[in-house]
């Protein structure tokens, strides 16, 4: 049987545009021979998602965008319908989250999986998204966003460091004035200056150890020996110490006994004093006692002067008549001394006078 050549031209045109849409279809991530599940996921903003973008499980491609529109039951909400392989099991409450695959901002769908009952990656038949489930929807923010969040703490602090600084300036400049400008340049000639002095002394601060370097080495030496002689002395004393190291513990051993002794001695003369003094306070107070009990006796003399009214009165009396008796002594002498022993007295003293004549007379 003969094929016609137009025959031949239209199976070539049908393969090639069977070819051809195939092709399109692959090129746009839609696997013509494979089954695949719908699913449905509403978004507030798809920050630049676009038809034909991959989806993606695990970060393995096993699906694509298929068609981006605005809910039409609500206005503010974005619906995208995602093509799935059949292969991936998803939960009902798994999660399309929109993310940068780049720093050039393309983006694409993650699944994640969402299942509370998930186990060794097994979802139960009665959480299981069947083709045409809407699935939740979640926008990760791009690095742009997210360097954006970062540095705006930093940029509102530099901010507030930027009015600080001029703040500062501010008060800078009104108060270094072109007067404190002036001062503050004659300070620094004035630094300067001291520094070129600091520098002066201390070269002739040099040239003075210089030409006493001779001298010190010197005194450095004396030194060394004075250190060496005092090493030298201190092993001595250390060897004089260990050899009479008896003797010394003996030594001490009897200052220790001494001083014992000395306590002891004068703990008893502390004793032997406490002891005294107590013997005669007790005689003391005996005495006292002594004193006291004759007083309060009525019968004795003391007792009976002072406990009994009458002998009180009489002993009154008596000093009284002996104070009168003295005035009138005194006042009238003569009426108590006879006058016979004033004549007699007279006499005598006149032959005494006569006697004392005659012997001057006869010399």
């Amino acid at each position: 049987m003969k094929i016609s050549n137009e025959f031949k031209v239209g199976l070539l045109a049908i393969v090639s545009l069977i070819v051809f849409i195939v092709g399109f279809q692959y090129l746009k991530g839609k696997h013509i021979f494979n089954s695949q599940n719908t699913f449905y996921v509403v978004y507030d903003n798809v920050q630049g998602l676009v038809e034909s973008s991959p989806v993606q499980y695990k970060g393995l491609n096993v699906g694509q965008v298929d068609k981006l529109q605005v809910l039409p039951s609500n206005q503010a909400k974005i619906i995208a319908t995602l093509i799935v392989d059949e292969g991936i099991k998803l939960s009902k409450g798994s999660i399309a989250q929109i993310y940068s695959t780049g720093l050039i901002s393309d983006k694409a769908v993650n699944l994640i999986q969402n299942s509370n009952n998930l186990l060794r990656n097994q979802i139960p038949e009665n959480q299981l998204a069947f083709n045409g489930d809407t699935l939740f929807g979640d926008v990760q923010m791009d690095i742009t966003e997210t360097v954006a969040l970062e540095v705006r703490p930093v940029r509102e602090k530099a901010d507030l460091l930027m009015s600080s600084i001029d703040s500062i300036l501010n008060v800078i400049q009104g108060v270094f004035d072109k007067e404190t400008q002036d001062n503050i340049t004659s300070s620094i000639v004035s630094i300067g200056t001291i520094l070129k002095d600091f520098e002066k002394t201390t070269s002739s601060l040099n040239k003075l150890i210089d030409e006493e370097k001779q001298n010190l080495t010197e005194i450095f030496d004396n030194v060394n020996q004075i250190t060496g002689s005092l090493a030298e002395t201190n092993n001595k004393i250390n060897i004089l110490l260990d050899n009479n190291s008896n003797k010394i513990t003996s030594i001490m051993s009897s200052v220790d006994s001494i001083l014992f002794d000395v306590e002891l001695i004068t703990d008893e003369f502390s004793q032997l004093e406490v002891k005294e003094l107590t013997k005669r306070a007790e005689g003391s107070l005996e005495n006292l006692e002594g004193i006291l009990a004759q007083l309060n006796n009525p019968e004795g003399t003391l007792g009976n002067l002072l406990n009994n009214p009458e002998m009180y009165n009489k002993v009154n009396s008596t000093i009284q008549t002996l104070e009168d008796l003295l005035v009138d002594l005194t006042n009238n002498p003569k009426k108590y001394v006879q006058f016979s022993l004033i004549q007699k007295r007279s006499a005598e003293q006149k032959a005494a006078d006569k006697t004392f004549k005659e012997q001057q007379n006869g010399n």
